[in-house]
């Protein structure tokens, strides 16, 4: 493989590992044979999905050689026994019978990790991780190195330390690339600035050729500009004849426009005295329609009055019902909405009603799945959408909790029993709930509460619990 789909494939790798000893699972068989490879496309450039198969060894405590001589002893090389001579070449030290590097453990999978992405890259036997085989790699020929030493406790700590390494080894790729890309961009630059020196002097000289144009093509318009200005002066002096007779017979107009004028003042007194007699009508039936309008609005009025009066008298009603509500509300802990959610009436919190509507998840997998949770899920009828509904924080898991119960510690709609399955709220498990609490920003833990027997901690992110959502104002950390 070449060194970008080795690291494509080294870091699922990794992260398959990771999760198994997240679950505390070991492979102890971890080989090239148990490694599937799928591409969308035969493209070298195509990305690669890979899964690790075959745990079937992964509840082995004793040695591989131990096995191996068991099996022998008993039907010869059988098919077993060759499979497992087939491993050798990738499994450790305390895997082969050598106790003094103690028990097989997560680290056992790390150095089988280390064979197998050796013979992936360089396509030779891992007996030995050799520096010439990965020599223009000397990062890739570090990290497989640690990875396979023979002392259990020279190798990484971890598959997460080892998904670290690897994110370090393709950030310091990427980096290469992109100091690379900027010595290329740099050299087209420079090539790009002696094309533009080339062509601003072929510019320049096209430039003096068109100024030496323009100067003979001014030369020529100004001798035409001579020739006609001197036309155009004869023209003017024919100009000021035409003009001399326009005047006369302006004169003549201006006469009969002032006639005209004498006779269209005396309409316009017609006219002003016409409007005046109309805006006269026109102010009476203003009076008259506001008189009209004025009765409308008493009569529209005390029509208002008398139904203000009523809503108040209904809404002064309503209250008084709600007041009583809210009296027989107090005595009880837990309200049954009726529309598959309950409310918290000492702290005014909303909780989904089926506590267990989800089952255990993941931290990340439960934010998502009460972010998303909306009408017509888990017996909702709410009209509630996605984005109402929130994981709890700790303080408001811990704010369930009533001590004098256990298995769980919860109590009744009432808050005078235990609860018991359908007193308000449902499907509530004796275990561990997630809060929406990280135990720091930025770490891969958050807190959880038992509802067991009433404890908070906090654990991995990657573990599972119980996922309990709600919705409305939030109690502080």
């Amino acid at each position: 493989m070449d060194l970008e789909r080795g690291l494509q494939v080294g870091l699922q790798i990794a992260k398959g590992l990771q999760l198994a000893h997240d679950a505390g699972i070991y492979h102890l068989d971890l080989k090239p044979a148990n490694i599937l490879l799928k591409t969308a496309s035969v493209s070298k450039s195509a990305d690669v999905s890979v899964k690790i198969i075959d745990f079937g060894l992964s509840q082995v405590a004793h040695s591989l050689r131990q096995e191996a001589v068991v099996q022998q002893s008993r039907s010869g090389l059988s098919r077993f026994g060759q499979a497992i001579f087939g491993t050798l070449d990738y499994a450790p030290p305390e895997q082969r019978g050598y106790t003094d590097y103690g028990e097989p453990s997560a680290k056992s999978d790390i150095f089988a990790f280390g064979k197998t992405l050796y013979r992936l890259l360089t396509k030779e036997r891992p007996i030995e991780v050799e520096p010439e085989a990965l020599e223009h790699a000397p990062d890739w020929f570090k990290l497989l190195y640690s990875c396979t030493r023979a002392d259990p406790a020279k190798r990484p700590e971890s598959a997460e330390q080892l998904v670290s390494r690897l994110n370090e080894i393709e950030d310091a790729r990427n980096a290469k690339q992109r100091k690379q890309a900027e010595l290329a961009k740099q050299k087209a630059e420079a090539e790009a600035e002696e094309k533009r020196q080339a062509e601003l002097a072929k510019q320049k000289a096209e430039e003096e050729k068109r100024r030496q144009a323009e100067l003979a093509k001014q030369k020529a318009e100004a001798e035409q500009k001579r020739q006609a200005e001197i036309a155009r002066r004869k023209a003017e002096q024919q100009q000021q004849a035409e003009l001399a007779k326009q005047k006369a017979e302006a004169e003549q107009k201006r006469q009969a426009e002032i006639a005209r004028r004498k006779a269209e003042q005396q309409q316009q007194a017609e006219l002003a005295k016409q409007k005046a007699e109309a805006e006269q009508k026109r102010q009476a039936e203003i009076a008259r329609r506001k008189a009209e309008q004025e009765q409308q609005q008493q009569a529209e009025l005390a029509k208002q009055k008398a139904e203000a009066e009523q809503k108040q008298q209904a809404e002064i009603a309503r209250r008084k019902a709600e007041q009583e509500r809210q009296v027989k509300l107090a005595n009880y802990r837990y309200t049954d909405n009726g529309d598959g959610t309950v409310t918290d009436n000492r702290t005014g919190l909303i909780w989904l009603k089926n506590a267990n509507c989800f089952g255990r998840k993941n931290w990340k997998t439960a934010m998502q799945l009460a972010a998303k949770l909306a009408d017509g899920q888990c017996g909702l009828s709410d009209g509630s959408k996605p984005g109402d509904w929130r994981l709890p924080t700790k303080k408001e898991l811990k704010a369930m909790i009533d001590t004098k119960y256990k298995r769980p510690v919860l109590s009744n709609a009432t808050g005078t029993g235990q609860w018991k399955e359908g007193d308000a709220l449902s499907g509530v498990q004796a275990g561990n709930y997630w809060s929406s609490t990280p135990l720091a920003i930025g770490t891969g833990y958050a807190w959880y509460v038992n509802f067991g027997y009433g404890g908070v901690d906090f654990v991995g992110k990657s573990g599972t619990n119980y996922v309990w959502p709600l919705r409305g104002g939030s109690l502080r950390l």
